[in-house]
């Protein structure tokens, strides 16, 4: 008669502990190659998202579907396995293809304005809006003691009146 042994004495389970012992023995081995090479393509992604593409206008590199931005694409994986920082494939890239490729205007001169110009239109669209609404109460308030009610006479109408008109001028305040 043959005995049923348990799980953790089951001679397989030694097995498939001492393989899964020597596949976690090489993980320490192969992993800075697996994460730096999930770095270099998440930088790659990150860049090609936020450089305007030189060869489709309006486009950014990772969205533009020719074949010179998926080159290019391979040399900004080339540039960052070599050990390029972030900042400088930037530099490289405006350097090669001028400073149309950033994809935002500079903090100084002209490309200044670019920055401010937006948000003194949400100011003044701010400025606005409150000004209209600061005029609007006014009316509101004069339009509704001109108001005529049709409220029936007798039984109290007039504690009823008096009590709508309390509610809409809170309302409006």
């Amino acid at each position: 008669m043959i005995k049923k042994e348990k799980w953790g004495q089951f001679p397989f389970s030694r097995v498939a502990f001492l393989f899964l012992f020597l596949i976690m023995g090489t993980v320490p081995i192969l992993s800075p190659q697996l994460v730096f090479a999930a770095d270099s393509e998440q930088l790659t992604q990150k860049i090609s998202e936020t450089i305007m593409s030189p060869f489709c206008p309006g486009r950014t590199l990772s969205a533009c579907p020719s074949g010179e931005a998926k080159n290019l694409r391979g040399k900004i994986v080339d540039w960052i396995d070599h050990g390029y920082s972030e900042q400088a494939v930037r530099n490289q890239l405006i350097m090669i293809y001028g400073k149309q490729v950033a994809g935002q205007p500079d903090f100084y001169g002209f490309g200044l304005m670019a920055w401010i110009v937006p948000g003194l239109f949400v100011l003044l669209g701010v400025l606005a809006l409150a000004v209209y609404f600061k005029r609007l109460r006014p009316l509101c308030s004069e339009s509704l003691e001109s108001v005529e009610t049709n409220i029936p006479q007798g039984l109290g109408a007039e504690k009823y009146h008096d009590l709508i008109q309390a509610e809409l001028t809170n309302r409006l305040r």
